[in-house]
């Protein structure tokens, strides 16, 4: 709330000393709720790394997005040479009418699991950082 009032004290004092009539598209950026047009959706579907002689497997809930698309994710998955290494992947536009754009990000390798040494859940860890990065890269 109290940005929302910082951005509102902004462009009041912008609009008193550069006599600028218009900042509407300022505010826009800030305020779009999600019934707006303007607003898009999209996906993040993880990819396990490719193992040798396999293709790249997609995760359960990433292989039943597929299923609803016709397996365009997984021809696209092949065609664009995706090895599922972690962080890495591609953000495809237009593949499914729901959402408008859809983030094939690697998760890692399949059998990842508790590190003793560290102490942490590789597997919950990989997946944490596929998230973020097919987050961000739906964002720009």
């Amino acid at each position: 709330m109290t940005s929302i009032r910082i951005i509102n004290w902004l462009g009041r004092a912008f609009l008193r000393y550069a006599k600028v009539t218009q900042i509407s598209g300022i505010q826009r950026r800030f305020l779009a709720f999600h019934n707006d047009s303007r607003v898009t959706k999209g996906l993040v579907i993880g990819v396990y790394q490719k193992k040798e002689g396999k293709d790249p497997k997609l995760t359960p809930s990433g292989e039943k997005c597929d299923d609803r698309v016709q397996d365009k994710v997984t021809d696209l998955v092949k065609e664009c040479n995706i090895k599922g290494a972690l962080g890495k992947g591609k953000v495809f536009n237009n593949v499914d009418q729901k959402y408008r754009s859809i983030a094939v990000i690697g998760v890692g390798p399949e059998g990842a699991g508790f590190n003793d040494l560290q102490m942490i859940d590789e597997c919950t860890e990989n997946i944490r950082v596929a998230s973020g990065v097919g987050a961000c890269s739906l964002q720009m």
